[in-house]
Parts: C-alpha cells; sequence; structure tokens
C-alpha cells in the first residue's frame, strides 16, 4: 500500500504498535489497512454509518491482503461494534474526520464500552475547545496532541488515556496543552494565522459591541500564546 501522508500519515504514525485498533467512521479503511500492513498492529476492526465507504474498505483489504486481520461492521457510532479480546498491547479507539460534537455524542452514547479501551485518538475537525472540555466528564486525559497542515487546512490530533483532565486553563482547553512544551512550528504558524485573521475582524467596523469585546478577549489570548513561543 502507498505510505500514507499528510494527516492520515500522522494518525498512523500516533497509532500505538502492537494495540488492536477499532476505526470507527472508518472511510475506505487506509488508516488500519496501511498499520497491518506495514506489521505495526495485529488486528483491526473498521466500522462504519454508511454501507458505500464500508464496501471500499472491504475492498481495500482484500487488494492488501489484510482481509483476515480485520473485521468490518456498519454501526452507528460504537452502538453495532462488539468488543472482543484478542490479547496484545490493549484495544485502540480512533475517531476521526467529524465535529467535535459529533464525536463527544459517540463517546457518550457508548460511555459503557469505553473502559474496554487503553488508549484513544481523535482528530475532531471543530469545536475543538468544546471538545477537549467534553473529554472532562468522561475521564479521559489528554496526553499528547499533534497538529498538521493538510491541504491547506490544519487538523488537531489528540492522544488521550483514561484519567483526570490535563487541561488546568482556557488557554489549554482553547489551544491544547502540550504543544508550548515541544515548542511545536506547525501549532506557531497556525496561532499566527488565526492572530492575523482576529485583528483583521476587529478592524472591522459593522462589529456588536458585545461580539468586539469577545474577539477582542480572543485576540489577547492568542497574543499571549504567540509571545510564549518567543521565550528563550
Amino acid at each position: 500500500m502507498t505510505e500514507l501522508l499528510g494527516r492520515l500519515g500522522e494518525i498512523a504514525r500516533m497509532v500505538p504498535p502492537d494495540t488492536v485498533l477499532y476505526d470507527v467512521g472508518c472511510d475506505h479503511g487506509h488508516v488500519p489497512i496501511s498499520l497491518i500492513s506495514s506489521g505495526r498492529i495485529p488486528f483491526a476492526v473498521a466500522s462504519d454509518l454508511r454501507e458505500g465507504p464500508l464496501l471500499r474498505a472491504k475492498e481495500n483489504a482484500g487488494k492488501e491482503g489484510v482481509w483476515d486481520r480485520m473485521e468490518f461492521f456498519c454501526s452507528d457510532g460504537l452502538r453495532e461494534v462488539p468488543l472482543r479480546e484478542r490479547g496484545g498491547s490493549g484495544n485502540t479507539l480512533l475517531i476521526t474526520g467529524m465535529g467535535g460534537k459529533e464525536i463527544l455524542k459517540i463517546l457518550t452514547e457508548g460511555k459503557e464500552k469505553l473502559p474496554f479501551f487503553s488508549g484513544f485518538l481523535f482528530s475532531p475537525q471543530s469545536q475543538i475547545a468544546e471538545f477537549r472540555k467534553g473529554l472532562k466528564p468522561l475521564r479521559i486525559r489528554i496526553t499528547d496532541e499533534s497538529l498538521v497542515l493538510d491541504g491547506g487546512k490544519h487538523y488537531f490530533l489528540i492522544f488521550c488515556i483514561h484519567g483526570e483532565d490535563a487541561c488546568l486553563s482556557r488557554m489549554d482547553y482553547e489551544l491544547g496543552p502540550f504543544f508550548f512544551q515541544k515548542k511545536d512550528e506547525a501549532h506557531r504558524t497556525w496561532l499566527e494565522k488565526r492572530l492575523g485573521t482576529l485583528e483583521g475582524l476587529l478592524a472591522g467596523r459593522d462589529i456588536p459591541g458585545t461580539r468586539r469585546e469577545e474577539l477582542a478577549e480572543e485576540l489577547a489570548l492568542y497574543r499571549k500564546a504567540v509571545m510564549q513561543y518567543e521565550m528563550p
């Protein structure tokens, strides 16, 4: 199989080795198929709400010769996905390609199944701050984040385990709790781009007072964040 690049490549890199991967909303199954083909993981379960993408995933698995190391289920979230112990180094839940609120809905509705997983990898495409906050009542703790630019768009990848909330401030929820420690250049570029957008919005005249206050508060947060990257 062709090596995965960009967002899919970074997702594959963040999946723990030797885990059994549960890819919910698998689309065409590129990530689990690639990981099995490379020998990084032994087995994967792929599910999708739609029959079409699931059929393509099955076809791709057959072409790559990993059909016997995968199971496929048409399921709304975790509802129709059976959880089976297969040994190895635990089970990882992967959910990408949808909004933060949609991912939280899947996790909340499948809450009784969450203890089965030792790790979680998410890539919310919207409502990211709300998503980070929504992990707290589920007792899911962020342990690492990555940010990748793919096709002109930035994607956050969030790895978690069970535990208490790792976010301690508004900045952690809004911008991520680990990027500043790593001096992540992709994150810095994203911050500067967002900072420019906010400055442009505030330069406009036709902004209601309440909205202007919200934007000014957000601008101050982003300026503070960029300054952290300028510190030695």
